[in-house]
């Protein structure tokens, strides 16, 4: 039975939230239960959060990112709800919407994050590190892609054992539906400190000039531990839309 290690409703209060990362600030959510206004905010009951390709970089880049507690060697369950509103400009730089970061050593050099769900060219895709960990390396492999729909909840979750052999695994699903499935592979880097989840909208370019960009947030959920299909994702794993050639 899976263990839930965090459980952010993220409809009424930052509070009880790890951390809270924008316009040049790293926070507990205890300590700013309210957020911060026009960039992490609770509305209608969801989170909101924005970017502006003015504000103050936080750890190294424009963010409004909520963070989970960290993660060990273990079996892991990840689940959120998501939604892009017709506002996005599809046009801007890759902008990562979910992450699983690395936690570097003292020393370590920029890394790919172990796993990432953005918005690349107005499609959504996903990423984790062009090498076989746990080697290092700053560049991406693209692991899917599917249209994005606007204006439209989705619910994701990433599966995975964090593990630096081959006893890892990794899987995401976008409502049910295996976006990709890898195992036999290690996960994470070889670092002291376990990764960790981090959700909100994020340049992950760096590249600025992208105006303002808001995604929406609700159910955030972190378990440990083994579990099956359908008491995390409400199903047994959906095949993916048959595609017939006309």
């Amino acid at each position: 039975m899976a263990t839930l290690i965090a459980d952010y409703p993220l409809s009424s209060t930052f509070a009880g939230i790890t951390q809270l990362q924008c316009i040049g600030e790293t926070v507990t959510g205890d300590s700013h239960p309210d957020g911060y206004p026009g960039r992490l905010e609770i509305i209608d009951g969801v989170m909101k959060s924005t970017i502006v390709d003015t504000d103050a970089a936080t750890q190294t880049g424009i963010r409004s990112e909520v963070i989970a507690p960290i993660s060990t060697r273990a079996e892991y369950w990840y689940l959120v709800d998501f939604m892009v509103p017709g506002t996005w400009d599809i046009s801007v730089n890759t902008m990562s919407l979910i992450k699983i970061h690395d936690s570097p050593d003292g020393g370590d050099n920029p890394r790919w994050p172990n796993f990432r769900v953005e918005i690349r060219s107005g499609k959504l895709t996903t990423s984790v590190p062009n090498t076989t960990l746990p080697a290092e390396v700053a560049s991406g492999r693209q692991m899917s892609v599917m249209d994005l729909e606007f204006n439209r909840w989705y619910r994701a979750c990433l599966h995975v054992n964090w593990q630096i052999n081959t006893t890892g695994f990794r899987e995401f699903f976008i409502d049910g539906v295996p976006q990709f499935r890898e195992f036999g592979v290690p996960t994470h880097y070889d670092d002291v400190v376990g990764p960790y989840l981090k959700v909100g909208t994020y340049d992950g370019t760096h590249n600025g000039g992208f105006g303002t960009l808001t995604t929406y947030y609700r159910n955030l959920k972190v378990y440990s531990g083994g579990a099956s299909y359908p008491e995390m994702l409400g199903t047994v794993p959906v095949p993916p839309r048959r595609l017939v050639g006309v």
